[in-house]
């Protein structure tokens, strides 16, 4: 009997009114009295339990093998407090500073085809054509050297537009030509522009410069960046307008020619308000065989040339970048003259400033997240162990994400999961902080000093495991379904946003009780620790609140709520069946809206709307009278080419070694059926009708714009044979 009421002691509060956790309580005195049956199989005994059961050699015997593992972490946390602190967190540093070390942070390059998605038919077709391109001669021997061709992808448009009336005056075309000589004057651009045969930077053949001022004028400023812009005289710019208006009415060429550089409806009346240019940059560079050729190290040389040119274009109008805006927010005028323009390697420019100052909103939330957590807690120590255990669970799981499991791609949305660190995180320690307090109250107080602290901590772990297993199970669980995604960031950032979300809930339970364990009692350095030192020796230490009490919030008003009724509802629980219909509303009306949801009709806006790029290509593709050729889809047609080979493909860096063509051997133009049926397939292409709006004169293709390869080479032998034959004659 003396032996069954000291066990229920030590499994029973101290006061009659505390809370008892009878679960844990109970089989205490049940495993105190004798086994009726010796083979009665042994009940399995949790960590929850054991924090108010003996801790027996049968007890322990029956904890699970993972509650073993625990109880000896903890029991080695309790027992080694400085070492454990130590051991555990120099383990997370040492990861963390290897993450960082290797780059595991750095951001990979922003690929060409990294949202594109390799298994679409679409994209095979692609890589097929382009390798086949790439495997056989050019067509033009001149291709063969670099930058003989303008990239299709990274030209400069540029706007000029006036307050009122004709633009083409003399003092706006002086302006005009300041404006852009800006792109052809830093030294960069010999190193970028497109060349000709002479191997000298060419004439930009959609300049409207060049067309007022002359071409032999634009010659010296773009191969040697000489030339003023002098005021030209006015009788010489109304002739070069009329020259144009009248060129553009006479016929279809002259409207595609000169109607580039004119607004809708400027032939008709006879003056434009603005106008605009289209300048080219070459590819490929010199060295490289093609733009898809180490893509990476030809984007530096051109964003260094598009650095260089904004720049200047910042100066010459007088604005600048500064923390809080961005230059491209307010219009630029000068002499009542607008100036927009747009590159992608401007707008990536753009783009990576922006992120930059993204950067700056991830301290403010780290900050702000700090002071929620000082303001519930009270506790700096707490809050420099939960805010250290957040921000080293990033380059960890960095480290396991590139290193261990060889996932290279790291883009910038993966930067975006510190957030997601810092809520899940800061919850998990809310978890275990509550739980730990929790223990104060529920765990009683034994002789042993060292076993009610491992006591409590077990109180706390378990609860901590438990509970905050189901919630990283469901969220990693969420983001595992992006893993599916055949679109590689989405699918990596997925993944490794689950791998965060372990991360954190296994750096919590190893890393935050060593700091709850070695800061025991101090909490407010160093002057409450002077307090807790005084007051030691005269409080019990069951009395002793480390944390205060949140029960006070749930006994006087959530339960006072969800247990409010009325004096005719015979007991009704008013208060609860409010709370379950106003979820339910919500919840309807939620899955109704759900159930409208739409696919996005529009391209992403990067920007907000007042920015300069906003709308721009819009406005250059419907604002004219004509357009350039690279604002018309090219469409080729292949023949001979059977598969697509692939070989040491990386899927994580996707702009290299995207395949090889495997050719057709049944495709034979030795055949006269094969030579007739590609002839008419030619035919066929050009006379396609069209009746939608975008398509001109009611064909599906630009007029005159279908380009067939047999044709040319008919052609070409009809010539080779009449130069052989004037040979011989000869």
């Amino acid at each position: 009997m003396e032996r069954d009421a000291a066990a229920a002691r030590v499994a029973s509060p101290q006061a009659a009114t505390k809370y008892v956790d009878h679960e844990a309580a109970i089989p205490v005195q049940e495993e105190t009295r004798p086994s009726k049956t010796a083979s009665a199989p042994r009940r399995p005994v949790t960590l929850h339990q054991l924090s108010f059961r003996e801790h027996s050699e049968q007890n322990l015997a029956a904890l699970g093998l993972i509650d073993r593992l625990c109880l000896r972490f903890l029991n080695f946390v309790v027992a080694r407090r400085a070492l454990a602190f130590c051991v555990v967190t120099g383990f997370y540093v040492a990861l963390a500073g290897a993450g960082i070390a290797f780059g595991c942070l750095t951001p990979s390059p922003q690929y060409q085809y990294e949202w594109i998605i390799d298994d679409k038919r679409s994209t095979r077709n692609m890589d097929m054509r382009l390798a086949a391109v790439d495997a056989v001669d050019q067509l033009d021997a001149g291709d063969l050297h670099a930058r003989k061709q303008p990239h299709q992808l990274i030209g400069i448009w540029v706007e000029y537009a006036g307050p009122s009336g004709n633009i083409f005056t003399p003092t706006r075309l002086q302006e005009i030509c300041e404006m852009e000589a800006t792109f052809y004057r830093p030294a960069k651009y010999q190193d970028v522009c497109v060349l000709d045969n002479d191997g000298q930077c060419a004439i930009p053949p959609l300049s409207i410069v060049g067309q007022f001022y002359g071409v032999e004028w634009l010659a010296g400023l773009v191969q040697n960046g000489t030339g003023t812009c002098d005021l030209l005289a006015t009788a010489e710019v109304e002739a070069t307008w009329i020259s144009m208006i009248s060129a553009a009415n006479a016929t279809r060429e002259g409207f595609n020619e000169y109607g580039i550089f004119m607004e809708k409806g400027a032939v008709a009346v006879g003056a434009t308000s603005k106008t605009r240019s289209l300048l080219s940059v070459g590819q490929p560079l010199e060295g490289f065989a093609s733009t898809r050729d180490r893509t990476e190290r030809q984007t530096k040389t051109y964003l260094a040339y598009f650095e260089a040119v904004e720049q200047d274009l910042w100066d010459h109008f007088g604005v600048e970048s500064t923390f809080f805006q961005t230059p491209y927010f307010a219009p630029w005028r000068r002499n009542g003259l607008k100036l927009r323009y747009f590159s992608w390697l401007i707008a990536r420019l753009e783009n990576l400033r922006m992120q930059e100052m993204d950067l700056y909103f991830i301290i403010f939330t780290i900050i702000f997240v700090d002071l929620c957590i000082r303001a519930y807690t009270r506790s700096h120590a707490f809050t420099a162990a939960a805010l250290a255990q957040i921000q080293l669970s990033i380059p960890v799981t960095a480290f396991l994400y590139r290193i261990a499991f060889r996932i290279e791609y790291f883009g910038s949305l993966h930067l975006c999961s510190i957030f997601l660190a810092l809520g899940i995180g800061a919850d998990d320690n809310f978890v275990l902080f509550d739980a730990w307090r929790q223990a104060q109250a529920d765990v009683p107080r034994v002789e042993n000093a060292d076993e009610t602290t491992l006591r409590r901590l077990l109180y706390a772990f378990s609860r901590t495991m438990d509970t905050v297993f189901n919630t990283s199970l469901t969220t990693a669980l969420a983001f595992l379904c992006l893993g599916l995604s055949p679109i590689m960031p989405v699918r990596t950032f997925g993944i490794f946003a689950a791998m965060v979300v372990v991360c954190n809930y296994v750096m919590v339970l190893t890393m935050i009780p060593t700091c709850l364990i070695l800061c025991d009692g101090c909490y407010f350095w160093p002057r409450q620790c002077a307090r807790e030192a005084a007051t030691k020796s005269s409080a019990p230490k069951s009395e002793r609140r480390i944390f205060p009490s949140i029960k006070p919030f749930f006994e006087k008003i959530y339960l006072r709520y969800m247990s409010w009724t009325l004096s005719c509802a015979k007991g009704i629980p008013i208060g609860a069946w409010l709370s379950v219909w106003c979820f339910l509303v919500l919840g309807v009306f939620l899955g109704y809206r759900a159930l409208h949801l739409e696919m996005p009709r529009e391209q992403e806006e990067l920007f907000p709307k007042k920015h300069m790029f906003m709308g721009f290509l819009n406005d250059m593709a419907n604002d004219y009278e004509a357009g350039a050729d690279d604002q018309y889809c090219r469409v080729f047609y292949t023949f001979g080419i059977n598969n697509l080979g692939k070989e040491n493909y990386d899927e994580y860096k996707p702009d290299y070694k995207r395949g090889y063509a495997k050719w057709n051997r049944a495709f034979d133009l030795h055949a006269p059926a094969a030579r007739l049926a590609l002839k008419g397939f030619c035919d066929t292409v050009r006379a396609v009708p069209c009746s939608e709006q975008e398509c001109s004169m009611g064909l599906l293709h630009l007029p005159e714009s279908t380009i067939c390869f047999y044709e040319e080479f008919e052609a070409w032998k009809v010539l080779h044979s009449v130069y052989s034959k004037a040979w011989v004659n000869f």
